[in-house]
C-alpha cells in the first residue's frame, strides 16, 4: 500500500499567500449611478503600477462559457492565449463573421478609497478602457501622480444611465478630477492602516493551473469546431440556393423552336451520340483519386504516437475506418467535415491543409 504524505511546504505557502491578499475578506467597489468619488492608493509593488489588467473571453459557444485571456492578463507567463489562436483561425475561414464578445474583454483593477466610505478600508475597483485610457493620459499631461499620499487628487466618476436608439440603457462614465491637491488622509494611523490593506492584484488573479489551462485549450478546439460546423453548412446552403434551377424555361431553348427545329435538334443528338471512338484509342490514366483506398490492414509499421491515426500529415496515414461509418467515409484519408473526431481535434486545420495538397 503506497500512501502519499501531505506536502506541508505547499500548505504552508498557500496559507502565507492567502494571508497576504486577504487579511480578511477582498472588498470591491462597484461604480453606482450618480456621482462616486476615490482617491487612487499607490502601487502594490516596487513596479509602481497602480493598474491590473485583466480580460475575459465571453459567452464562447456551444455553451456561452466564458475564460480569462491567457496572453493580455499574463503576458510575463504566456507567449499566446489559446482562444484567441482559435478566434484567428475561426476569423481566417470567415473573414465575414463578427465574433463581438467572444474578443477578449478588458477591465483594469486598481487599489482605492470610497471617500463616501471611508470606514470600508481599500477596496478594489474595476475601471474600463476608456476610464483607463482617460486617467493614463491625465496622468501624463497635467494630473501627474494622483495617488502620491501627500499631494494626490481625490478622483470622482459620475455614471449616468442613457438609452441607445433601440431604446435599451447603457452606462456612460465621466471621470474628472477634485481640482486641488489634498492628503490621503489628515490621520497619519488612519494612512498606515490603509497602506497595509493595499492588496497585491497579481496574487488575486493568479495564473490558472494545468487543468484549467487543459480546458481552455479544449475549449478553444470546441470553438473552432461550432463554428466551422455552423458557417460552413450555412455557406453551403447559399451555395445551393442560388445553383437551384428556375422554373421558367430559359429563352431560346427547344422547347419554343419550331417543330422542322426540333427534329433537326434531335438528329444532330441521335448522329453524335453514333460516333464511335477509335478502336485503338488508349484508355483514360486513372488519377490518384481513382486508386482504391488501402485498407488500414494493409498499412504496416504505422506508429501515431500520439497523433491521430487518420492524420494525413503521418508519412503512412491510415484510413477512416470503424463502427457507424458511412460508405462515403470509410476508406478515406485525413480531415471529413462530417465526423466529429476530426471537427474538434487540434490537428484539423493543418491536417485539412496537407490533405488538400496530397490530394487525399
Amino acid at each position: 500500500m503506497i500512501i502519499h504524505k501531505t506536502d506541508m511546504n505547499y500548505v504552508r505557502e498557500e496559507s502565507e499567500r492567502i494571508e497576504k491578499v486577504s487579511k480578511g475578506k477582498i472588498k470591491r467597489l462597484d461604480i453606482k449611478p450618480g456621482d462616486n468619488l476615490m482617491r487612487l492608493m499607490p502601487s502594490w509593488a516596487a513596479h509602481g503600477r497602480l493598474f491590473r489588467k485583466e480580460a475575459e473571453h465571453w459567452e464562447l459557444p456551444p455553451g456561452k462559457e466564458h475564460y480569462p485571456c491567457l496572453l493580455a492578463t499574463w503576458p510575463s507567463k504566456t507567449d499566446h492565449c489559446a482562444l484567441c489562436d482559435a478566434i484567428d483561425k475561426v476569423l481566417a475561414m470567415f473573414p465575414e463573421l463578427s465574433l463581438g464578445r467572444q474578443m477578449p474583454a478588458s477591465k483594469y483593477a486598481c487599489n482605492v478609497i470610497d471617500r463616501a466610505h471611508e470606514k470600508e478600508g481599500v477596496q478594489i475597483v474595476r475601471f474600463t478602457p476608456a476610464i483607463y485610457n482617460w486617467l493614463m493620459m491625465e496622468m501624463n499631461s497635467t494630473a501627474g501622480d494622483v495617488a502620491d499620499i501627500e499631494k494626490g487628487v481625490d478622483l470622482k466618476i459620475v455614471l449616468k444611465m442613457e438609452k441607445r436608439r433601440d431604446g435599451s440603457e447603457q452606462k456612460k462614465y465621466t471621470p474628472s478630477w477634485i481640482p486641488r491637491q489634498t492628503p490621503l488622509s489628515t490621520d497619519n494611523d488612519l494612512i498606515e492602516l490603509w497602506m497595509s490593506q493595499i492588496l497585491d492584484l497579481d496574487r488575486i488573479k493568479p495564473y490558472p493551473n494545468d487543468e484549467k489551462i487543459g480546458e481552455i485549450h479544449k475549449h478553444s478546439t470546441l470553438l473552432i469546431a461550432y463554428y466551422t460546423k455552423k458557417y460552413k453548412q450555412d455557406a453551403e446552403g447559399r451555395r445551393s440556393s442560388e445553383r437551384a434551377p428556375s422554373d421558367e424555361p430559359p429563352p431560346h431553348t427547344d422547347k419554343d423552336a419550331p417543330s422542322s427545329s426540333k427534329r433537326e435538334s434531335a438528329k444532330r443528338a441521335t448522329s453524335k451520340t453514333e460516333v464511335a471512338k477509335p478502336a485503338d484509342a488508349a484508355p483514360p490514366k486513372p488519377t490518384r483519386r481513382d486508386e482504391p483506398k488501402k485498407p488500414a490492414s494493409t498499412l504496416a509499421g504505422v506508429d501515431p504516437k500520439g497523433v491521430p491515426a487518420c492524420f494525413a500529415g503521418l508519412e503512412v496515414p491510415e484510413c477512416h475506418d470503424g463502427e457507424g461509418l458511412g460508405d462515403h467515409i470509410r476508406g478515406t484519408f485525413g480531415f471529413n467535415e462530417e465526423l466529429m473526431k476530426c471537427l474538434i481535434c487540434e490537428h484539423e486545420l493543418r491536417c485539412r491543409d496537407i490533405k488538400e495538397e496530397k490530394g487525399l
